[in-house]
């Protein structure tokens, strides 16, 4: 299990909605936030629990995964308690059953309910739940197992948790996704794949940062975004030369190294220019100004 991955797996597709979010340790505040997201935590601690409570008990949303709460603090198992310890009446549900994947294994989820015909494939791990107080939200395609959850949904005290039993693929993880967003009333911003959108308010004033990571244009509230850097063409130059002479030359002629030292010499004065306006710490004029430049050309 690559616990990277599955933190990614978690955050990117509130990353794709332009959600603001933190990465937090767990002996912060977590009054402040509509959403807390729980990607494999394996290790329990009282304290920590004794908050996430809380926080549910407030109104707040919890998305755990699976393998929560398997062990203590001290690397123990408790006996006499269903994984996830400590957690089964706040989960409404636990688990029953557990499958270590290969790495091409796969396993088959099906949409129940509201996510009736929305169907996908989960790997690495998967929890079968068997619900108490839970819905359930997706199943496992499984004569063995169809009568255990993949991914439930728990109301509890006023707030809602989620288990997400497996590592979930995209098109799973963005349905559970937006039916988070929509119930916790999160400030969600759509934009074309590969646009980052950061909103920022001072003075009872939005400003919109706007980031195209592509190499493409893009558009946003029909503002053309260039590439992501001005630099992409000459780089895509530089490398169909540096390919031609790899394939046909048998050493550079000094015509050649001056070509690319021109090249490498734009790629600079772009990055100097970035860096000055780092250095101004991206005043708001400024920013306007070049920014409307650019689109004039």
């Amino acid at each position: 299990m690559d616990y990277k991955q599955e933190v990614y797996r978690l955050y990117r597709p509130f990353y794709k909605k332009n959600i603001n979010m933190d990465v937090i340790p767990s002996d912060s505040d977590f009054d402040k936030y509509k959403v807390l997201l729980l990607p494999v935590m394996i290790v329990h601690k009282k304290e920590v629990q004794d908050k996430v409570r809380k926080f549910v008990s407030g109104g707040g949303t919890v998305v755990f995964t699976y393998r929560t709460a398997v062990k203590d603090y001290y690397n123990n198992l408790t006996l006499g308690q269903f994984n996830p310890t400590y957690y089964t009446d706040l989960v409404g549900g636990y688990v029953e059953e557990v499958e270590s994947f290969q790495d091409d294994q796969v396993a088959f989820l099906i949409g129940n309910e509201e996510f009736e015909g929305i169907n996908g494939t989960a790997t690495v791990f998967r929890d079968m739940l068997k619900t108490t107080t839970a819905k359930t939200l997706f199943k496992y395609e499984d004569e063995f197992f169809e009568d255990l959850a993949a991914v439930t949904l728990n109301e509890y005290e006023g707030g809602k948790v989620y288990y997400i039993g497996s590592g979930a693929d995209n098109t799973i993880m963005d349905a559970i996704t937006n039916k988070i967003i929509n119930e916790s009333n999160l400030d969600a911003i759509e934009s074309e794949e590969g646009v980052e959108v950061v909103r920022r308010s001072l003075n009872n004033e939005d400003y919109y940062f706007v980031m195209n990571h592509t190499s493409d244009e893009k558009k946003f509230k029909n503002e053309i975004l260039k590439a992501y850097s001005d630099n992409t063409q000459i780089l895509r130059e530089m490398y169909k030369s540096i390919r031609h002479i790899a394939i046909f030359a048998t050493q550079i002629d000094k015509y050649e190294r001056e070509e690319l030292k021109f090249k490498m010499m734009e790629i600079l004065k772009h990055q100097k220019e970035m860096i000055k306006l780092i250095d101004k710490k991206l005043d708001l004029d400024v920013w306007k100004e070049v920014n409307h430049r650019k689109l004039d050309k």
